[in-house]
């Protein structure tokens, strides 16, 4: 692997700071930044429900462009605090999170020197500069559900969703009764882990039961140590004076962060799938089976190849980003793969059926990726059979206690010798004989000899491991004796590997309850995806709504994302050109094999723009005019993408603004066609009153045939 010349990342401390995207570090000031804040964020505690890292990821706002490199101050302590937790492919995470915060904004900005080299400026104040702070402190506490097979995940997913609404929801003095009422219902325990940042001297709770009144009265707790828990940036290219070439730089970034490359969300994706594959290897290992599937070594190389590659690139661009001549690195997506554990619990086979007894079985296949092996075995016997079997199972995770699983009863059976199964010890093979019930044991390890148990003088059956599987426990039949009894093998096959996260249920980022979905997504699921992310982002739209540029480009990068998870079938693209005779580009153009394109168009109402004197009605002719382009010009676009959905959504958040786009007359000739969804109620009076936000679309349909309206 390449050595990156960054090695250290800085912290951001103050607004206006340089940034470098590519290193996810703090660069020197290098403008004079004009600031309104800083302003008081509402404190409204969460939980929300995460079924994979990227949720995790997501929901502690964690930022891609840091996490891929050194994370540094509060981004170092979440990232930290969400690696205890080890989550895989089957783990449902309940996190709780209550932030409090201020935000500054940068209002305008001017550079404090001249700067007639884009590389220079690069070198100094890197790619952007910081326009935006949020610093406060914030409390996490994560109940990890750790289930470990599928139809154990999808209980849990199931009795998380009937608890909770949605990805998030407001904390209640309720949540301990909803825990435990989880954990009831799927008899699935649960880890907690808890973080507080930007406290140092506040005692933070210690147990469960001080986590409901510590979290509903966060507001008042003292906060000492403040740090930056979020923080936007800004393109130098958004300033007047930025030398011309700057736009090569900033090309470079848009490849890193935005689609169709989207090189940082790659790097973030290897960097987890390496997690997952080491975490998977670990079961296999833990029973000396890695042999089973040799695979593991093969895809951690080209994980490993995909991140190097991307260094590479990233290197070469922090070198001189004002050469045009940096190719992509050749990316093959499909060797993203993350594996699932393929086992099967396999009882011995027997030379004849035991004759009386209860059926019993030490483990279940759930029991295997906790790594339950047996650490003991006792056996008692008196002069004629054997009376009790007792084995103690240890887990790989030091924190769990040791159980003990015992047959028969032991009342007038003296106590042989014991068996220790050592660290790498395991037993080669298994001797048993049984008449009416079971009067002879031998067991054999790769480091003691033959051990046998029981007045009984030839074994009838022995076995030893098959290829690829290990001995984890007992089954047999049990009444008051033991009455017969034989070995299970843990049997370990290929890992299944596939894109991460598999096809099962998952959520989407700061989204609703949500199915990944084959082929297509429809016009109600990319609703849901908008709504999903505008809602609890509505407090940062309104900080961020002032900001010169507007907040457009942002929630299209994040519905693309939400897309890209939500149906993977589907190729998402951002501003693609698909209009003959026009260089004019589409915000999303959604591709899927046997499918119609898909065009979205995406809106959102900008102080600039729509909110000053006289232009309210500005927004709707926005949205008009591109419906024109497909209602009046439909013709115009390339036969390569027919036949088409194509859509138009939009979002208002101030009164005049929205008052306008509610009345009909304003859509005229399509009034019959736009539709209405209020997100958000009013709420306050005076200087605390927030308008409400609303949702606005239309849809058409396009074939050789014409345009029609989508109802």
């Amino acid at each position: 692997m390449g050595k990156e010349e960054r090695l250290e990342t800085t912290a951001i401390g103050a607004i206006g700071v340089g940034y470098n995207t590519f290193y996810g570090t703090a660069m020197n000031n290098v403008i004079d930044p004009a600031t309104s804040g800083p302003v008081q964020g509402a404190f409204e505690p969460l939980v929300h429900i995460c079924t994979s890292r990227q949720d995790v990821m997501n929901a502690l706002n964690i930022d891609a462009s840091v996490s891929v490199n050194s994370p540094w101050g509060s981004f170092d302590d979440r990232f930290k605090f969400m690696s205890l937790l080890q989550i895989t492919t089957t783990t449902v995470v309940i996190l709780v999170e209550a932030t409090l915060g201020t935000t500054t904004t940068v209002t305008g900005a001017t550079f404090n020197d001249s700067f007639k080299d884009s590389l220079t400026l690069y070198k100094q104040g890197g790619d952007s500069y910081v326009s935006s702070i949020t610093s406060g402190g914030q409390f996490l506490a994560a109940y990890s559900f750790r289930a470990y097979d599928e139809e154990t995940f999808e209980s849990i997913v199931n009795s998380a969703d009937a608890t909770f609404s949605g990805f998030s929801t407001q904390f209640s003095a309720n949540f301990d009764t909803e825990i435990q009422s989880i954990t009831n219902t799927t008899s699935v325990s649960t880890d907690i882990n808890m973080k507080a940042i930007g406290f140092t001297k506040t005692r933070v709770p210690q147990t469960a039961n001080e986590l409901v009144p510590f979290v509903l009265n966060f507001n008042t707790v003292p906060m000492d140590a403040p740090q930056v828990l979020e923080f936007g940036t800004t393109c130098y290219t958004a300033l007047d004076d930025c030398p011309s070439n700057f736009s090569q730089i900033n090309a470079y970034k848009q490849q890193y962060t935005e689609s169709p490359s989207m090189l940082v969300d790659i790097d973030y994706m290897a960097e987890s799938n390496l997690n997952i594959i080491a975490n998977i290897a670990s079961i296999y290992d833990n029973y000396s089976m890695r042999s089973a599937d040799p695979d593991f070594s093969t895809h951690v190389t080209n994980t490993q190849a995909i991140r190097d590659s991307i260094a590479t690139w990233r290197r070469n661009v922090d070198k001189d980003p004002t050469n045009p001549n940096v190719s992509l690195p050749t990316i093959d997506q499909t060797q993203l793969v993350v594996p699932v554990a393929q086992f099967a619990l396999v009882p011995a086979s027997l030379s004849r059926e035991p004759r009386t007894g209860v059926p019993f079985g030490d483990l279940l296949e759930k029991d295997i990726p906790r790594g339950v092996l047996p650490s003991t075995i006792s056996i008692q016997s008196d002069d004629n059979w054997i009376t009790e079997l007792a084995t103690t199972y240890t887990t790989k995770d030091p924190n769990d206690p040791p159980f003990v699983k015992t047959n028969g009863h032991g009342e007038t059976g003296g106590l042989n010798p014991i068996i220790q199964l050592g660290p790498g010890e395991v037993v080669t093979q298994i001797g048993v004989s049984w008449s009416m019930f079971t009067n002879l044991v031998q067991i054999t390890t790769n480091r003691q000899p033959t051990i046998t148990y029981g007045p009984g003088v030839n074994p009838i059956q022995t076995w030893s491991p098959p290829q690829n599987g290990c001995f984890v426990g007992w089954a047999g039949m049990c009444g008051t004796l033991v009455d017969a009894l034989w070995p299970v093998w843990a049997v370990f096959y290929p890992a299944s590997w596939g894109p991460n996260p598999p096809d099962i249920t998952h959520r989407l980022k700061k989204g609703l309850s949500y199915v990944r979905s084959k082929g297509m997504p429809t016009l109600d699921n990319i609703l849901d995806i908008i709504s999903g992310w505008s809602i609890p982002m509505y407090p940062t739209l309104r900080q961020i709504y002032p900001q010169k540029g507007g907040w457009e480009g942002w929630m299209q990068v994040n519905i693309a994302l939400g897309l890209t998870q939500g149906f993977p079938d589907t190729k998402t693209y951002r501003e693609q050109s698909v209009w003959d005779g026009s260089n004019e580009r589409v915000d999303l153009l959604l591709l899927c094999e046997g499918e119609p394109t898909q065009i979205v168009e995406l809106k959102c109402e900008s102080f600039y723009q729509d909110n000053g004197s006289g232009t309210f009605k500005t927004f709707v002719r926005a949205m008009k005019k591109d419906v024109a382009k497909i209602v009046v010009n439909g013709d115009a676009l390339n036969p390569l993408y027919k036949p088409a959905l194509f859509f138009v959504i939009g979002l208002t958040m101030v009164d005049e603004v929205t008052n306008y786009a509610l009345n009909p007359t304003s859509w005229i000739p399509y009034q019959d066609a736009i539709r209405h969804t209020r997100l958000i109620g009013a709420s306050g009076t005076g200087p605390t009153y927030v308008p409400a936000l609303w949702l606005h679309y239309v849809g058409y349909s396009i074939t050789d045939k014409g345009v029609l309206q989508v109802t």
